[in-house]
């Protein structure tokens, strides 16, 4: 091991000889100048000197002087160490002063071992004496001299040294504000080739895969780039050459234009080329591409050019790869902002949508629920808590055992389970009770899944479906009325024929028969049956919606209190009747009689519910609906109504029959007490007026009908009607008699004809027609509505249009739609309605007689 002293001001240059000389077992002594060399000198006597030549107090020449003139140390060995000894005289000078050898700076670690080496071989240098060294002012002038001419040298190179770092910071800086990376790398090759003074230059970009060209540039030099990049682009003959090389080591390489490795020389389609200078752009932790500076005039890059171009590399390195990762992070910025905006559309989109599925499930009349897979509730809505009176809070987490009777609940987890297991819906209609009413719910249960897919519940919605049902009901009892209707309408003209001609030739009868004659009662009792049937077809007609009504103005009060006197012998004494009636008129625009009946038929029905006797109360009030109740509970049109209540303290309805209450004869009466068409007739009528009804029991307390009416805008009756006349009186007037039913056709003639008028009679419209071109005196035509051929209002229609002073009468006891418009007799028109007896035919010709 030997003791090596160093020389050097420069840190950088001691740090490198020191650490490679101590790395090879040697014991290294620094000093910064000569003077603190001598001093090391004279303190450790060193093996070996190495010594800088320019330094500050002290050079390396008058170091060695000194060294050489001190007896006890000028056998020391010496080496120069620097970077200026390209003069003859300098060298002389330095070997005169007894140096073992010359190292230039900078110097491979191998040759710097290699000098050390032989240094330390040679042994210790021969003493000089002082006759040896050049004269002191011969030593110093050249000393002069050669310092001289280094620090010009030395200033010289400064000064191209910072006119190229001034240049290399221009260029830097230009670069690093220009976003167009193609453009950046462009104005390198260009700014590169102008500072190098090279031929020309080249720069390479790398794809992502480090394995192909994406990109390169040219300055001076025409090659191809882009799409026509040449073939030394491909990767086989890229990463041969010593472009691949550069970007492999990530380290410059320059050299001549031959070179005995072919890894080590210029793409082939590269122009010819006396040296080169590669370089690679590469950042701390990723090379990018290269940049290659070419000369041809028999010019070399040096190290300082070496240097130099690493740094501007290195600095466009830096700068692509900001530009790269900034426009990365742009890019990167892009796409979190659409993100950021395709989030927040999702996000809003997500919150409307949870709005309005909150919404729905909140406001819908709908119950709704969510069960885990053990039929435990995970969410309900506020209507389905509502139902069972409860909280929320204290419905979430419990099953159907917790609010329902046991056996419902079982049926409702069976449901669930099979649910679950089929994977498939399920729906079921049923009635439950709700506060005390019968009500129904259509449920339907659905799997209940996962993202996954995976079934891990039951959603079931409950709808109340009572007004459906309610509907439905009502339409199905519209049909099953519009079938009876068609029934009755069908058999009712026939019928009221046959009655009229039973009834009719037993009232002639009964006037021709002596009053004590055995045959009186005999007939009665026919008479009384066909009065009987009569009414049946009425009813018939009246429940069917297919009677003629004749409206006429007239208040409700007044009806019921006429009433009374009547409905009290017909109900009897153990029943009493009340009567409250609202003091102010309750004006209804219907049929009279069929009013009438409505109030008759109710209060025999609440008679027959009060066998041991009770209370019937007959009350009359005016209510609003509204479009709901109009519609749910009576099926009419909102609106000012006028109501007929009528309440017993009887046996009251069970719900079962309610149902059935207005069905044509239905009847929970023994048989021969009642016909089933009582309530039926009611329901027909009030309905077909435009009304409803609304039936309230319980069992065991009574009942209450309330019958609603549509109130009439008028506010007052105009007239009250003539006093019906007890008896026709005779007349002597020619009528018309026109009839298809010969029997009937006979009867009317023989009635008219006891009432003194002359009457002539036609079985058909053809034949009335020539009766009255050959009698020019009739007064009144009586026709029959419905006949074959021309029916009786075309018949009259010709006939008024020739005699317009002619009168006319139509019989009829079914009319379709002849004469009437639903239902209601049009204006003008004057029916006499089958069956009919004498007295009633005889005052209705005097009553269009005298009109």
């Amino acid at each position: 091991m030997a003791t090596i002293l160093v020389v050097d001001d420069l840190s950088a240059n001691r740090k490198f000889l020191v650490t490679l000389l101590r790395h090879h077992g040697h014991r290294l002594v620094e000093a910064t100048n000569g003077v603190e060399g001598l001093a090391s000198v004279q303190a450790e006597h060193p093996d070996l000197v190495i010594t800088d030549v320019l330094m500050p107090v002290m050079d390396g020449y008058e170091f060695v002087r000194q060294l050489r003139l001190d007896p006890a140390n000028n056998e020391v060995p010496v080496v120069f160490y620097s970077a200026h000894y390209g003069e003859r005289e300098a060298r002389e000078l330095a070997l005169s002063s007894g140096l073992a050898a010359v190292l230039t700076k900078p110097a491979e670690s191998a040759e710097v071992l290699k000098i050390v080496r032989r240094a330390l071989d040679r042994g210790p240098d021969k003493v000089f004496e002082p006759s040896a060294f050049p004269l002191s002012t011969d030593f110093d002038r050249e000393h002069l001299r050669l310092l001289t001419n280094k620090l010009s040298d030395k200033a010289e190179d400064l000064r191209t040294v910072n006119c190229r770092l001034r240049a290399l910071i221009n260029i830097v800086l230009e670069l690093a504000s220009e976003r167009d990376s193609d453009l950046m790398l462009q104005n390198v090759c260009v700014a590169a080739r102008d500072l190098f003074g090279a031929t020309y230059a080249t720069l390479g970009i790398l794809g992502v895969d480090e394995q192909t060209v994406q990109r390169c540039f040219s300055c001076g030099a025409d090659i191809p780039c882009g799409p026509d990049a040449p073939n030394w682009t491909t990767t086989e003959e890229f990463l041969a050459g010593i472009l691949g090389a550069v970007i492999r080591e990530r380290r410059t390489l320059r050299g001549g234009a031959t070179h005995d490795d072919p890894a080590r020389q210029l793409p082939f389609s590269y122009p010819e080329s006396d040296a080169f200078l590669v370089a690679p752009i590469a950042s701390p932790t990723q090379v990018y591409g290269w940049l290659c500076l070419v000369f041809n005039e028999r010019r070399t890059f040096t190290e300082e050019d070496e240097h130099l171009v690493l740094a501007l590399s290195g600095q466009v390195g830096r700068i692509y790869e900001n530009d790269h990762l900034y426009a990365l992070a742009q890019k990167r910025a892009e796409e979190l902002e659409r993100e950021m905006h395709e989030r927040k559309t999702a996000e809003n989109a997500l919150r409307n949508s949870d709005r309005l599925n909150r919404h729905l499930v909140e406001h819908l009349p709908h119950r709704i629920l969510v069960k885990d897979r053990n039929s435990v509730t995970l969410f309900c809505n506020a209507n389905y808590a509502q139902d069972l009176g409860l909280p929320l809070e204290q419905v979430i987490g419990k099953d159907a055992f917790a609010f329902y009777p046991r056996e419902l609940a079982e049926a409702y987890s069976a449901d669930d389970r099979w649910v679950m297991a089929q994977g498939t819906l399920k729906e079921v209609e049923e009635p439950y009770q709700a506060n005390g009413q019968a009500r129904w719910v259509h449920t339907v249960k659905v799997p209940y899944r996962n993202d996954q897919g995976e079934i891990i519940g039951v959603l079931v919605v409950f709808e109340d479906i009572t007004e459906r049902k309610q509907l439905e009901g009502q339409f199905r009892q519209s049909q099953k009325m519009e079938a009876m209707g068609r029934l009755a309408g069908g058999v009712a003209h026939d019928f009221n024929n046959l009655l009229t001609v039973i009834l009719g030739n037993s009232e002639l009868l009964l006037a021709d028969l002596a009053p004590d004659d055995p045959h009186q009662s005999d007939i009665a009792e026919i008479q009384k049956a066909g009065e009987r049937a009569a009414g049946l077809t009425r009813q018939l007609l009246a429940f069917s919606r297919k009677q003629i009504i004749e409206p006429t103005l007239f208040d409700l009060n007044v009806v019921v209190a006429d009433m009374l006197k009547m409905l009290g012998r017909l109900i009897g004494e153990d029943v009493k009747v009340v009567l409250a009636t609202r003091s102010e008129p309750s004006l209804v625009e219907a049929d009279r009689g069929q009013m009438e009946q409505v109030v008759m038929n109710l209060a025999v029905n609440a008679r027959d519910a009060m066998p041991k006797g009770g209370t019937l109360t007959i009350a009359t009030g005016i209510a609003t609906l509204d479009e709901h109740d109009a519609r749910t509970q009576l099926s009419v049109k909102p609106g000012d109504y006028v109501v007929l209540t009528v309440t017993d303290t009887g046996t009251g309805i069970a719900p079962e029959v309610q149902a059935r209450l207005f069905e044509p004869f239905f009847t929970t009466k023994e048989v021969g007490k009642g016909t089933g068409l009582g309530l039926a007739t009611v329901h027909g009528i009030v309905t077909g007026g435009g009304g409803g009804i609304r039936v309230s029991s319980e069992v065991g307390k009574g009942t209450s009908f309330k019958v609603y009416f549509p109130r009439a805008k008028a506010t007052k009756i105009s007239a009250e009607p003539p006093p019906r006349v007890a008896r026709p009186r005779e007349g002597a007037e020619t009528v018309l008699v026109v009839e298809d039913a010969d029997a009937l056709r006979e009867l009317a003639r023989r009635m008219l004809q006891r009432h003194g008028y002359t009457v002539l009679v036609a079985s058909n419209a053809e034949d009335a027609l020539s009766v009255f071109e050959q009698n020019a005196s009739i007064d009144v035509l009586l026709t029959d509505v419905v006949m074959p051929g021309t029916s009786g209002p075309e018949l009259s229609r010709q006939l008024v249009e020739r005699r317009p002073d002619l009168r006319v009468i139509y019989m009829s006891g079914y009319t379709e739609d002849a004469i009437v418009h639903h239902g209601v007799l049009n204006p003008g028109i004057t029916l006499l309605h089958k069956p009919f007896t004498s007295e009633a035919l005889g005052l209705k010709i005097r009553e269009v007689l005298d009109r």
